[in-house]
């Protein structure tokens, strides 16, 4: 039985804690809801974005798309994350500044 939950989102989604860390995998995603307090987990938009990333897991396709929003909305809610060039940009700073 194939293991959806490693699926990669079309794009991986920045966190918004300014760690650098993405949510590449839908199983990253189930972790770092999971890793929530149970306060956070229990707020409308986390419970959204909880029930269609389990549709995505179910390898509903579509479902991948509404996931990814699901968990961009409930970690910066109206604010647009960072662009995938602003990442980009990031990423290469920071390999030239660390020699890496």
């Amino acid at each position: 039985m194939y293991d959806y939950w490693n699926n990669k989102f079309d794009w991986p989604i920045p966190l918004s804690d300014g760690s650098g860390r993405q949510l590449v995998t839908l199983r990253d995603a189930d972790n770092y809801i999971a890793s929530l307090p149970e306060r956070d987990q229990n707020e409308p938009q986390w419970q959204l974005a909880k029930a269609d990333l389990l549709r995505a897991a179910a390898e509903i396709e579509a479902w991948h798309w509404f996931a990814r929003s699901r968990i961009v909305n409930a970690l910066y809610g109206v604010t647009e994350p960072p662009t995938v060039k602003e990442t980009i940009n990031c990423d290469v700073s920071l390999r030239l500044a660390f020699g890496l």
